[in-house]
C-alpha cells in the first residue's frame, strides 16, 4: 500500500490488531505512523520518506512515529494500552525538509517494539521522545539522529525491498 502527500498522518490506527505488510508512506504532512486507543497490531516491511507539502516550513515534517494509548481523554493507568510492533523499516527525512520533531514519539502509556530499523537524514535531530509512562523496545537499530535513551547503533538493513519503488518528490 502506498500513501503519498496526505494532508495529515500517513496512516493512523484507532485500536484493534491490524497487521500491515509492505507499507510505503511518502511526503505526508504530519506523522507517518500514528497509533492509539489500544492498538495491538504489527507493521512489517515499512518504507517512510518523511516531509510533506510545504516541508520547508518549520515543524511541518512531523514525527515518523507518533504513538499513544489514549487520544484526548488520557488519564494515568487508563486502558487499553497500545502495544504495537514495527519490523523491517527504512525511514528517511526528505532532502531539505525542516525537522524539529523526533523520529519516535511515544506518549500516554503506549508500548511498542521496533526491530531492524534504518534511519537516515536526521543528523542533528533527536531520535526519540518517550514519556516516563511509555516504553519502547528497540533492536537492530541503525541511525544518524541524536539518541537520548536508545542503545548504540547496531547493524540494521531496514526494509531493503523498498528499492524497487521510485519515491515521488515531496512538494
Amino acid at each position: 500500500m502506498h500513501i503519498h502527500n496526505n494532508a495529515d498522518d500517513g496512516i493512523q490506527f484507532f485500536g484493534g490488531d491490524a497487521r500491515v505488510d509492505n507499507l510505503w508512506l511518502t511526503c505526508n504532512e504530519d506523522d507517518s505512523v500514528d497509533w492509539e486507543q489500544g492498538y495491538h497490531g504489527s507493521i512489517e516491511n515499512l518504507s517512510i520518506l518523511q516531509g510533506g507539502a510545504g516541508y520547508a516550513n518549520v515543524d511541518s515534517a512531523g514525527y515518523a512515529f507518533e504513538l499513544s494509548s489514549k487520544r484526548y481523554w488520557y488519564s494515568p493507568s487508563s486502558q487499553p494500552r497500545s502495544n504495537g510492533s514495527v519490523t523491517n523499516a527504512s525511514i528517511t527525512l526528505a532532502s531539505g525538509a525542516v525537522q524539529t520533531d523526533e523520529v519516535f514519539r511515544l506518549k500516554n502509556e503506549t508500548l511498542g517494539s521496533f526491530t531492524n530499523i534504518d534511519i537516515s537524514g536526521y543528523a542533528g535531530v533527536g531520535c526519540e521522545d518517550i514519556d516516563a509512562n511509555s516504553s519502547g523496545s528497540f533492536g537492530s537499530l541503525e541511525f544518524d539522529c541524536n539518541p537520548v535513551d536508545l542503545q548504540e547503533n547496531s547493524p540494521a538493513t531496514g526494509f531493503t525491498e523498498a528499492s524497487f519503488w521510485s519515491a515521488p518528490a515531496c512538494d
